[in-house]
């Protein structure tokens, strides 16, 4: 029987069925198609997404497996409602991230590992603090080391313990690789393992992005990254504070993915021009979420440029009333020039 659905690249398509299942218009009962670099995603109902081609074709049945919860339950043989068994957890790799006050037991870190065919497991003990980024983990199942992840067509490399990563920004990240950047120079301030530098290089035409990261981890992790991805021709990573070491010239494209963004504005548009977009990340409350970027307007009047507001994007709820947002501004002039 025929159903719709919607075709997209298979690049892109890991980030697109996410967010998909957030919205709850997947059919699970059916299976996804792939056919060379298309792949094919069975929906509930007829659907239009901006970018990408609606269809109605036969998708193939599925068995609905039972959640993951109740395999692990099953096998570890625990009946204790006082037990410690997370029911949600982040997969890097074949590592996994889980957030519990209490250590899970033995035979439930045995049966975790099992079913989802993980070799290690993190416990997050805490939020990434200062400019470094470095997470709090705790291994509490297998060997800490290197893993490799892979999300949107990209490698990343990575140690969890030593170095931090979100899935929850992968939409962000593939928005970054969606942009018009035909010959563009581009500076990434904040590069960490090539989160958004990697996309950018990949998917935009731009001809050089210029990737500093203060962390030496990070940036031995960049450096890994943009080999095992080949995109040594375009990628130039940079040790070192920002503020210090990014190239003084003129960019047409700056990325500045941490939460501290506006302690970093003097440095960045010391390094723009006219028609510049400047990318900031930020943390907002809900009831600012109107009018947050005006104070930036401002800042930036004082350092003696304008900018004009371009679009917001909301990456990811951070908390109670609390959004991590992304917002471009482009540079209209400096008053000085």
């Amino acid at each position: 029987m025929k159903n719709p659905g919607i075709v997209v690249n298979k690049y892109q398509s890991e980030g697109i069925i996410r967010k998909l299942l957030s919205m709850d218009i997947i059919r699970k009962d059916l299976k996804i198609r792939q056919d060379g670099d298309l792949v094919m995603i069975p929906l509930k109902q007829h659907a239009e997404f901006q970018g990408y081609m609606a269809v109605e074709m036969d998708f193939e049945s599925r068995a609905i497996q039972k959640p993951p919860v109740e395999t692990i339950k099953k096998i570890s043989g625990v009946k204790s409602k006082m037990s410690v068994i997370p029911d949600r957890w982040i997969r890097l790799g074949d590592a996994l991230i889980i957030k519990e006050s209490r250590k899970p037991s033995r035979s439930v870190l045995q049966s975790i590992a099992q079913v989802l065919g993980v070799k290690s497991i993190y416990i997050d003990r805490g939020r990434i603090q200062g400019n470094i980024r470095h997470p709090e983990m705790e291994i509490v199942y297998g060997v800490p080391g290197t893993v490799i992840h892979l999300e949107n067509g990209i490698r990343y490399s990575m140690d969890p313990s030593r170095v931090m990563f979100s899935p929850g920004n992968v939409n962000e990240r593939i928005q970054h690789g969606k942009m018009t950047l035909d010959g563009a120079t581009v500076l990434d301030m904040f590069a960490g393992i090539g989160y958004f530098s990697l996309p950018l290089a990949k998917y935009t035409h731009l001809s050089k992005i210029y990737s500093v990261e203060i962390n030496p981890e990070s940036y031995g992790f960049l450096k890994s990254n943009v080999a095992i991805n080949r995109l040594q021709d375009r990628v130039i990573p940079i040790l070192g504070d920002c503020r210090d070491v990014s190239p003084a010239m003129r960019f047409d494209y700056i990325v500045m993915g941490h939460f501290s963004s506006l302690e970093f504005i003097s440095a960045a548009l010391m390094r723009s021009g006219p028609g510049t977009i400047l990318n900031f990340h930020l943390l907002v409350p809900t009831h600012e979420l109107s009018a947050y970027w005006h104070e930036i307007i401002v800042l930036a009047r004082r350092l003696g440029y304008i900018l004009d507001f371009i679009e917001q994007r909301k990456v990811k709820s951070y908390g109670p009333h609390l959004w991590h947002m992304s917002l471009d501004m482009v540079v209209s002039r400096g008053l000085l020039q």
